[in-house]
């Protein structure tokens, strides 16, 4: 059995309105991501989420897990600009479905940066129309934990198949995952607006707005497919 899921990204992007489940140190940004694919989807809802932080005066990398992204209700982006020249700070978010993102666009600020590249306009429209793909699948990883993944370049992001490994006595690549005592988030030298402040209460009333926007837009093509075709895409 294979199983499908997407995947976008975000940089100098995180999240106001949750916290992560635990934390753990890693040696590279694709280690904090194979970590969050490999878990999946051992988490609340079937989403997970990781943020990474590469930070100037820390010895290792910090990756963050989370159980709940931006299409809750309550969690919504927030823009984190790099405070030195060489951190880094990514997300990644995972879906089963690319369409689950459309009721919440990437930040547009100009230091941060989505591989979500569906417009506006489009998004509202395009729940239950084929997801573009810009290339062909990668090759199977080699087995791991049970596993293997392969990824497609999308519109999104990338899609993301996951398969069970056909030979259980091929070798298989350990996986472990070591988390760390408790690790402040955000990590120090950043500091988030709480959610009680001004700024979460802003960012929220839009993101509800949005939420409440897909699904009028959903609901009405809903409706329509079953008039006219008597069928249900969404």
């Amino acid at each position: 059995m294979i199983e499908t899921l997407c995947i976008r990204s975000h940089n100098n992007t995180v999240y106001l309105g949750t916290k992560p489940i635990t934390s753990i140190t890693v040696s590279t940004i694709d280690q904090c991501h194979d970590t969050c694919l490999e878990l999946y989807p051992y988490c609340v809802a079937g989403k997970f989420v990781m943020i990474f932080y590469k930070i100037i005066t820390l010895n290792s990398p910090l990756c963050y897990l989370f159980n709940k992204s931006s299409i809750y209700r309550d969690v919504v982006l927030y823009p984190e600009k790099p405070l030195a020249e060489h951190d880094v700070i990514n997300t990644i978010e995972i879906v089963a479905n690319c369409h689950e993102f459309n009721a919440v666009p990437p930040l547009a600020d100009t230091f941060t940066a989505s591989s979500d590249k569906v417009s506006r306009i489009r998004r509202a429209t395009n729940f239950g129309n084929r997801i573009k793909r810009m290339g062909l699948w990668a090759q199977w990883t080699k087995c791991r934990n049970g596993y293997q993944i392969r990824s497609q370049p999308c519109e999104y992001g990338r899609l993301i198949q996951k398969r069970q490994c056909s030979n259980k006595s091929s070798t298989e690549i350990p996986f472990f995952v070591h988390p760390s005592s408790f690790l402040p988030y955000p990590p120090q030298p950043y500091e988030h607006p709480n959610n009680k402040s001004p700024e979460y209460e802003r960012r929220l009333s839009e993101h509800m707005k949005q939420l409440h926007r897909l699904r009028q837009n959903c609901c009405k093509r809903q409706e329509w497919y079953r008039k006219h075709v008597r069928v249900c895409y969404v």
